[in-house]
């Protein structure tokens, strides 16, 4: 089933960093991350490093390409009606690349009121990680929302801090 599916989440996952790279005002892809700060949950708006360049791979020859580092342990999750669609309080499992390839949710902090509704097609990061954030964060997801976890190699993305507080795009 997965090799099946496999397209549709490359073709999802370049629909999503066209988006958001046409928000990023130096070329570099902007995103929304759940970190963790003083033990407790927050957003922040990060910077992938490097710069998207100018693909010369035949099929993409002339596109914009960023890379999103090392990846390992990818899984795809299915909320359906059957499942919980409520995740409650939680970290996350590891510093990762969550990309939304169908349905949506909202992500709230337990500390304050802050919240990030997350459409079909957005890439989030989700790095409130037990070691950095006491209590995580919810995650509420609409019954059939498709989910890949990316988890990063070593924990590690190469970025920049833009500010706290979700992205301006």
């Amino acid at each position: 089933m997965l090799t099946r599916i496999a397209p549709l989440i490359l073709c999802l996952f370049l629909l999503s960093t066209i988006i958001y790279a046409a928000n990023s005002p130096n070329g570099n892809l902007q995103v929304h991350a759940v970190t963790g700060n003083n033990n407790a949950s927050i957003f922040q708006c990060w910077e992938v490093n490097p710069p998207f360049s100018i693909s010369q791979q035949a099929g993409t020859v002339g596109a914009k390409i960023q890379q999103l580092g090392i990846v390992q342990g990818a899984s795809v999750v299915f909320f359906n009606e059957k499942n919980v669609t409520y995740a409650g309080l939680h970290p996350a499992p590891s510093p990762q690349w969550v990309l939304i390839l169908a349905g949506g949710g909202t992500v709230t902090l337990p500390t304050n009121n802050q919240k990030l509704d997350i459409a079909q097609g957005s890439i989030i990061i989700a790095s409130d990680t037990a070691n950095v954030s006491e209590l995580g964060h919810n995650s509420d997801w609409v019954p059939g929302t498709i989910a890949v976890q990316l988890p990063f190699e070593n924990g590690f993305l190469n970025h920049t801090v833009l500010h706290n507080g979700l992205c301006n795009f």
